[in-house]
């Protein structure tokens, strides 16, 4: 069992602090702390299981968040924080860890479940035992390290797991686009421009908008099709 005294509330609740979303993140290092950081700031209700006390402190005395210390992987600490949680986040630096902690939260009837992959080979385990929401920090280091040699104009934003969906920001440059219309443009099928950033200020694009020299524009389609798209209008 987790005593109360392993609970870190930061602020008393108060009807104006009453969220929506909620969220569980098992494990407070580099990335599980960053993560539940910028949800709590996006006003997201958010706990963090970690183990080690030294670090729930840190993390108690830096974060609006319910901090729990105690172990993500064990029935113990999850039946006492996981009731009506929104989404669950298995964010340790250890496979092993997550995939228990995924196996226990699927147990618990959590709709989402999302886990870190630290090996890419273990990607295909998590699969096959039907964790589709992936990511790994190898993979998009690797795509991002990839693009910025091959194609030094484009940003890659996010690579998903589940499926070939992309999104791709790229510099219009291409002086066979500059001055036409979207609705001009022979944009493959299974790719949209987003959105465009001109002048600091974002432009959603309909089928008039002109595009302009400089335009950051971003993409979402299909692996394949949007590196050729996003490649087309960021050429010279």
């Amino acid at each position: 069992m987790v005593s109360q005294q392993s609970f870190y509330p930061l602020v008393p609740e108060t009807p104006q602090r009453l969220r929506t979303l909620k969220v569980l993140i098992v494990g407070g290092g580099r990335i599980g702390s960053k993560l539940a950081e910028d949800l709590s700031e996006e006003g997201v209700d958010v706990k963090i299981v970690e183990k080690d006390l030294e670090t729930c402190n840190k993390l108690a005395a830096r974060i609006d968040a319910l901090v729990i210390k105690g172990d993500g992987a064990s029935v113990e600490t999850l039946e006492e924080v996981i009731e009506d949680i929104d989404v669950f986040i298995a964010a340790t630096g250890e496979d092993h860890t997550n995939m228990m902690a995924c196996q226990l939260a699927k147990l618990f009837k959590v709709d989402r479940i999302i886990s870190r992959v630290n090996n890419p080979e273990h990607k295909r385990v998590f699969e096959e035992l039907g964790f589709k929401e992936l990511v790994c920090p190898t993979d998009l280091a690797v795509e991002e390290l990839k693009n910025m040699v091959l194609r030094p104009k484009i940003t890659s934003l996010l690579h998903t797991s589940v499926g070939e969906e992309r999104i791709m920001e790229t510099k219009v440059s291409n002086k066979k686009v500059i001055g036409k219309r979207v609705a001009e443009l022979e944009i493959p099928r299974n790719v949209i421009i987003a959105a465009l950033f001109r002048d600091h200020e974002m432009v959603v694009p309909r089928g008039d908008t002109v595009l302009n020299r400089g335009d950051r524009a971003i993409v979402i389609g299909k692996k394949g099709e949007i590196e050729e798209f996003a490649n087309y209008l960021a050429k010279e």
